[in-house]
């Protein structure tokens, strides 16, 4: 016969008793030490020897002095009241009323399947500790905030889509942003104070949630059928509200006047906005609409300068798009812009080309107390900009958009051995043509020493030979500078130099095509400008390009034949048709080889030649190049 042995389940239940009730106390307080409580007293029902006092019950874990001096004197007090250690008679412990309060509500509540798996494990002796299966959270339906981000690129797609004299359902980046803008309070462009994020990080969102489908390159973003449904919900909700509070809304002057608003509304649909589509799919006008007219009406009723400037540029650089015009759509007058330095995000990068964090052009700028803005620059790594001086306006968090144009100095950076690499891989000479024809007429070449020339897998002859040609073919402006510092002490100077030059000029925006009819006079009182949104699409390297581009493009590709002589030849032909049709011309086939050869390009208006010539015959009208 095997030999019992006893065990006692609760060898210390006078520890146990007050160890529960303060854990209760705290836990209806509300207090954190219900937690500390709670593990002591599991720590001691763990333990399975009686416990003379509470300094013996230091050995136990979660058992600090606190506590232990707390069980002493409840063991003197239970002591002195029944004159033993013992436990006597111990009470029931109550649930605090609470606690009694919930159990009671939960007892009132109908029978359900829940509960009877809760008994069946009782019953069948399942143990509480297990792990107890987390429901799965349903993922809230995406609702973006009235006038966010997501908001306004739903809308303008969705707009665009119910548009009946258009064909495509698509837009691209820079025109998507330009139609969003008004309908976002965060700017597109500039991150909002203490984040790197802009109202277009809401596309990334929009096109995860499947929303918006981004295709090509350049990307084009286009609406999904879900995306349609919540730009429908969108406007519905904005219908929803009532018209009371709509028209408490309005000014005095356009609810005792409705020719103001209807004005003002027509004002809104004939400027950026765009949103007037949404009027003619089958839709009352919404309080987004309303909202956007009370705007208006206020800025016609208080005639406010700015409202008037904005209005007319809107205006003329509509009338100058349809007619070919140059009508500035906005002009910065002398005090009200400052000039800012440009520098690409690339530069700013310490180690990709090894430099180190302190001796980057970033921080070397910041030693010579230049304000800069680091930005991504399709063409060039350093420019100038005119950008306006904005005010705060009351009522709204962020400032207004800021007018910006491009001044006509762009900086080309090249150390002497990215120099030679880009001549090994092609980049020379493809930059050097994106940056001739990006629109600024006073394009800069830097060229950084770095080490020994001697030892660059191209030879130092071709290196100084491609410095001079781009001086003396490419008609640039060639500065050497011999280290960092000096890169940043020539920009620092250039900065100032540019600073006092355009400070007291009257500036006007214009196309990109005036631009380039007209030459850079930096002693006049006024100049014509791109604006940057302008200059950087035109600039951009994937962009959709035209016949004209391409076929410069493929001509460059001949060994012998640079950017200007390219650029001359397209000039005269702009597509390959119109050079075939100019060779059929032509019976004998000495003259079609040497059709080309007395065209003039560059400034020196050199002769291409006969030997450029030949060969671009050959290219298109032999099928045996041998």
């Amino acid at each position: 016969m095997k030999r019992i042995k006893s065990i006692n389940k609760n060898p210390n239940p006078l520890f146990t008793l007050w160890l529960t009730q303060w854990r209760d106390e705290a836990a209806a307080d509300g207090k954190q030490t219900q937690y500390t409580y709670s593990k002591a007293l599991s720590s001691l029902r763990k333990y399975p020897l009686p416990l003379p006092n509470g300094e013996a019950a230091k050995v136990l874990h979660c058992f600090g002095d606190k506590i232990c001096k707390m069980l002493d004197g409840k063991l003197k007090q239970h002591f002195a009241e029944f004159g033993t250690y013992d436990p006597v008679d111990l009470p029931v412990v109550q649930p605090h009323p609470s606690a009694a309060a919930a159990k009671k509500s939960n007892a009132d509540k109908p029978f359900s399947h829940q509960d009877s798996s809760k008994s069946m494990s009782l019953d069948t002796g399942e143990s509480d500790s297990e792990p107890k299966q987390k429901k799965k959270r349903k993922n809230p339906e995406y609702v973006p905030q009235y006038r966010s981000g997501g908001y306004a690129l739903l809308l303008t797609l969705h707009s665009q889509n119910l548009k009946d004299d258009s064909s495509q359902d698509w837009l691209g980046r820079e025109e998507l942003q330009r139609l969003a803008q008004p309908l976002s309070d965060a700017s597109f462009s500039q991150p909002t104070a203490g984040s790197r994020y802009t109202a277009w990080s809401s596309m990334s969102t929009l096109v995860k949630k499947g929303f918006v489908i981004k295709e090509g390159s350049p990307a084009r973003y286009s609406l999904l059928t879900s995306g349609s449904s919540l730009a429908v919900k969108l406007l519905a909700a904005e219908d929803d509200i009532s018209a009371d509070s709509a028209h408490c809304s309005m000014p005095k002057t356009a609810r005792e006047n409705g020719e103001i608003l209807s004005t003002a509304s027509s004002a809104v649909s004939s400027s950026v906005c765009s949103m007037s589509d949404l009027h003619h799919a089958k839709k009352q006008a919404s309080p987004l609409n309303v909202r956007s007219a009370t705007f208006t009406v206020q800025t016609e009723t208080d005639s406010s300068p700015a409202y008037t400037e904005s209005y007319a540029g809107s205006q003329a650089s509509a009338a100058s798009s349809e007619s070919g015009l140059s009508i500035p759509s906005f002009t910065l007058y002398p005090g009200n812009f400052d000039v800012v330095l440009c520098v690409d995000v690339g530069e700013t990068r310490p180690g990709d080309r090894g430099e180190s964090k302190k001796t980057s052009i970033y921080q070397e700028l910041r030693n010579n107390n230049v304000d800069f803005d680091v930005r991504k620059l399709q063409v060039g790594d350093f420019l100038w900009i005119a950008r306006e001086r904005v005010q705060p306006v009351a009522g709204q968090l962020q400032l207004p958009l800021a007018k910006e144009l491009v001044l006509d100095f762009v900086i080309e950076r090249k150390r002497m051995d990215d120099l030679a690499k880009s001549i090994i891989d092609g980049r020379f000479r493809e930059q050097k043509f994106r940056l001739k024809n990006c629109g600024l007429r006073r394009p800069i070449y830097l060229v950084e020493d770095y080490g020994s020339i001697k030892h660059f897998s191209v030879p130092e002859k071709t290196l100084k030979q491609a410095i001079i040609n781009t001086e003396i073919i490419s008609e640039f402006f060639v500065k050497r500078t011999k280290d960092i510092k000096e890169t940043a002490a020539y920009l620092t100077i250039m900065t100032r130099y540019i600073q006092k030059t355009f400070s007291t000029m009257v500036l006007e925006s214009c196309t990109r095509d005036v631009l380039k009819r007209t030459d850079l006079q930096l002693s006049c009182s006024g100049q014509q400008l791109m604006t940057f949104s302008d200059f950087d699409s035109c600039s951009v390297k994937n962009r959709l390009m035209t016949v004209t581009e391409v076929f410069a493009k493929q001509l460059m590709q001949i060994s012998g034949l640079s950017s200007e002589k390219a650029l001359a030849i397209v000039q005269r032909y702009p597509t390959p048709a119109r050079l075939m049709q100019a060779y059929e011309a032509l019976t004998l086939c000495s003259e079609k080889e040497a059709m080309l050869a007395k065209l003039k390009h560059g400034a020196s208006k050199r002769n291409i030649g006969p030997t450029i010539s030949k060969v671009i015959y050959m290219l298109y009208c032999k099928s045996d190049l041998k």
